[in-house]
């Protein structure tokens, strides 16, 4: 996508969420890699780990996007808030906590176009299995479907472009190229901001 836009002629900065710092969080890597493969042992508070994730998100967008948007550039960044209501609803299944999340997000600048990719959870699991440090690891397949149709969800209350990502990277981009190119900032080659949010 960045080498896209760059061609015509934007300037693009790219960028993601959680930032290293939280990705490398102790907390943060022994919810998301347990879970995910069944082997959760428990001891994380949910909610302080997801208010953790959404203050690195507010910094990140402080610090790093709106000066981008500033300069006039085109900011792509890969998950964003959306993310974080989807995976609380899908994980927790807790409403109490997802409603102190979507009221942190209605702090938080909208992009102007954001995107979920969909994928269905077998082909999901099956990229998951290809990958070296992962297909030696259970895997929560229940968890897998759940998160898929959550994130569906989110992306149809949220108003989001739902992208179907089972075929290969050219055919997804494909399906991106038209919205992403006609969207009003775009267009007036100001700043604009795009979020992809990953099920």
């Amino acid at each position: 996508m960045v080498k896209h836009l760059q061609g015509r002629g934007f300037s693009c900065f790219s960028t993601f969420t959680p930032t290293a710092a939280i990705r490398g969080n102790p907390l943060f890597r022994r919810q998301i890699d347990e879970i995910f493969h069944d082997t959760y042992s428990g001891g994380v508070d949910f909610l302080g780990l997801c208010l953790l994730i959404v203050a690195d998100l507010l910094q990140h967008i402080r610090d790093t996007i709106i000066p981008r948007l500033e300069k006039g550039q085109v900011v792509i960044c890969d998950r964003y808030i959306y993310t974080s209501i989807a995976e609380v609803r899908s994980r927790s299944g807790d409403a109490s906590v997802e409603d102190i999340i979507r009221q942190i997000a209605a702090r938080i600048i909208a992009p102007d176009l954001a995107l979920v990719l969909d994928v269905s959870d077998r082909a999901a699991r099956s990229r998951i299995m290809q990958r070296e440090d992962e297909r030696d690891k259970p895997l929560d397949v229940r968890l897998l479907a759940k998160q898929a149709q959550t994130y569906r969800d989110v992306a149809e209350e949220n108003d989001l472009l739902l992208v179907s990502s089972e075929g290969g990277e050219a055919e997804t981009f494909g399906q991106i190229q038209a919205h992403l190119l006609h969207q009003p900032r775009m267009t007036g080659n100001r700043a604009t901001a795009v979020s992809a949010v990953r099920s």
